[in-house]
C-alpha cells in the first residue's frame, strides 16, 4: 500500500508539472544583488541565481523558448545572461566602461527578435548574443521601455518625455512632453501600454493610437498599494504584476488583471525587510524541463497545487 501511494503521489506531482499554467516571477534584488524566483501564483520561493555578478541589479528580460534572463546592471553597465532554471551563467557584454554611480537601464524584447537596452541617454540595440546593431541618444536618461507588437520602442525619459521609435531606433513620435516618475521595462498588449509610476505607486496604462501618441489619458491600476513601483510584466490571463518597495517597508509582488482595475489586487510576495526589488518578469506556463532544476522549487510547486485542488 505503501508503495502504491508512493507512485500516486509521484504521478501526482508529474501531471502536476506538465499541466502547469502559473507564471514563474524573476525578481531583481539589490539588496542581495541577485534574481529570485517565485510561483506567481502561491508566491512560493523557488531559490536565486547571480549572486556575485551584480554590483547594482536592475531590468530583466526572461526568455521562455530559451531558458534564459538577461539582466541589465546598472554600474557595471552590463547586461548578463542566465540560465534561470540552473542558475548557470552564459555570457555577458558592457554597454561602456563601469561608472561609479547607477545609471538607469532597462531592457525588453523587440518585435523582430532583438533586445532594446538602454544606459543613461542611449537606447542600444543587441542581438540576443550581443552584436550591436543600432543606437540613440537622448537629452536626457530614458528611465522605462517598452517593445510594442509593431516593432517600435516607446520610451520614456527623466525628463518627462515621450519618444517612440523604430526598429532602426529612428525617431516616429516625440520627443513630447509626457508624465515624469514612470520607471522600468513596460508591457504593451492589446493596444495598452502599461508602465510602473514610482511616485503613484502604481501601474499607470495608456491607450496608444495608430500614430503611436498616447490617448485616453492615463489610468491606474493597484494606486498606492506600493510606494514605489519600479517594473510591471505580463502574466497568464490578462494578469500583470508589479514590483517595488512596499508601504511601511521592505518590497512587495502584487498582480492584477487588466480586464478591470475594480478587480481586488493580489499580494503575491512581501518581504519586510533584507529584500529590495527593482524589477519583475515572468515566464508563463514553462515546460516540465524548465521546472525540474528548480529541485525542491518545483516540489514546493506540486504541493500547492495539491493543496489549492482539496479547497
Amino acid at each position: 500500500m505503501g508503495r502504491i501511494s508512493l507512485v500516486l503521489g509521484a504521478l501526482l506531482c508529474g501531471a502536476c508539472i506538465s499541466s502547469a499554467s502559473f507564471d514563474l516571477v524573476l525578481a531583481s534584488d539589490s539588496a542581495s544583488g541577485s534574481v529570485k524566483r517565485y510561483d506567481g501564483d502561491s508566491g512560493a520561493y523557488l531559490g536565486e541565481f547571480g549572486k556575485g555578478y551584480f554590483s547594482q541589479v536592475d531590468q530583466i528580460y526572461a526568455d521562455g523558448s530559451t531558458g534564459l534572463a538577461y539582466v541589465t546592471d546598472q554600474i557595471r553597465n552590463s547586461v548578463s545572461v542566465f540560465n534561470y532554471s540552473t542558475g548557470a551563467f552564459v555570457r555577458e557584454w558592457f554597454m561602456g566602461s563601469p561608472t561609479a554611480t547607477s545609471v538607469s537601464s532597462g531592457v525588453v524584447r523587440m518585435a523582430d527578435g532583438n533586445l532594446a537596452v538602454t544606459s543613461n541617454q542611449t537606447l542600444f540595440k543587441y542581438t540576443l548574443t550581443g552584436t550591436l546593431l543600432a543606437t540613440y541618444t537622448s537629452t536626457s536618461s530614458f528611465y522605462s521601455i517598452t517593445a510594442d507588437s509593431f516593432g517600435n520602442v516607446l520610451a520614456f525619459t527623466s525628463g518627462a518625455q515621450y519618444i517612440r521609435l523604430n526598429s532602426s531606433l529612428t525617431v516616429l513620435n516625440g520627443p513630447m512632453a509626457s508624465s515624469s516618475n514612470l520607471y522600468g521595462n513596460g508591457l504593451f498588449r492589446s493596444g495598452k501600454l502599461f508602465v510602473a509610476d514610482y511616485s503613484a505607486g502604481a501601474v499607470r496604462s495608456y491607450t496608444v493610437s495608430s500614430g503611436g501618441t498616447l490617448t485616453g489619458g492615463p489610468t491606474f491600476l493597484d494606486a498606492q498599494l506600493l510606494s514605489g513601483a519600479l517594473s510591471v510584466a505580463a502574466g497568464h490571463d490578462q494578469m500583470i504584476y508589479s514590483s517595488g518597495n512596499a508601504v511601511g517597508g521592505g518590497s512587495s509582488i502584487y498582480r492584477t488583471s487588466t480586464f478591470s482595475n475594480l478587480l481586488a489586487p493580489q499580494l503575491v510576495v512581501n518581504v519586510p525587510s533584507g529584500v529590495s526589488f527593482r524589477a519583475v518578469a515572468t515566464v508563463i506556463a514553462p515546460e516540465p524541463t524548465a521546472l525540474l532544476p528548480l529541485g525542491i522549487g518545483a516540489a514546493l510547486l506540486c504541493r500547492s497545487r495539491k493543496q489549492g485542488s482539496k479547497k
